[in-house]
């Protein structure tokens, strides 16, 4: 079965615009009553990498979020936004300086540290790895990346933005156990089919 892709434009951040957008590629996929039931938890997973503005353009824009939020209640679902930093300071400054704690805040949305929810352990040929139970527990992913580039995968878009689900320092030490491209971007591959995000938006 092909994956469905829409595109739309959206020429600005601006709330009406990115809202209008987003409801155009969500409709165009068949709209979100496709994915989300009534009652049902959905994780949101923005990248939220560092401690940059939405306008630096290296972390999902908040906006594209907050269109998905608001979505995801109009059909009844019950949204969360979560993501991993490197410690639990540095993932509270970047909530801070991405906007995301004010958004959230105004969306009375809770805003989840993976770092700090628990995780549940896998093995992958003799490399063990934990993924935030939350991601694990939710009925359904919506992946919201952002578009850019990085050293290992070239292009980073939809499956690059799955590493955050991994809570702690364990991200570092994958990097070691996984140093080439060929190598790292299998790891990724499989981490991306455990988890299963049902839909991508991507902030491009």
């Amino acid at each position: 079965m092909r994956t469905k892709v829409a595109l739309a434009a959206c020429h600005d951040y601006s709330p009406a615009n990115v809202q209008s957008a987003v409801e155009m590629l969500v409709a165009d996929l068949g709209g979100l009553a496709a994915w989300v039931r009534p009652g049902q938890t959905v994780l949101l997973k923005p990248n939220l990498l560092s401690a940059r503005t939405p306008e630096q353009a290296v972390t999902t824009h908040p906006e594209v979020v907050r269109a998905l939020i608001r979505m995801v209640k109009a059909v009844g679902g019950c949204p969360m936004v979560a993501d991993s930093g490197m410690s639990v300071i540095q993932i509270e400054r970047v909530w801070e300086k991405t906007g995301f704690k004010a958004m959230c805040g105004e969306e009375s949305v809770p805003l989840v540290n993976l770092e700090k929810a628990g995780s549940v352990q896998f093995n992958r040929a003799g490399v063990v790895y934990s993924v935030a139970k939350p991601v694990l527990d939710a009925a359904l992913v919506i992946n919201v990346p952002k578009l850019k580039t990085h050293m290992l995968t070239a292009l980073t878009n939809a499956v690059k933005n799955i590493y955050g689900t991994l809570p702690g320092f364990q991200k570092t030490m994958l990097h070691k156990q996984y140093p080439t491209p060929l190598q790292f971007c299998a790891f990724l591959a499989a981490l991306y089919a455990r988890i299963k995000p049902g839909l991508t938006i991507g902030d491009a």
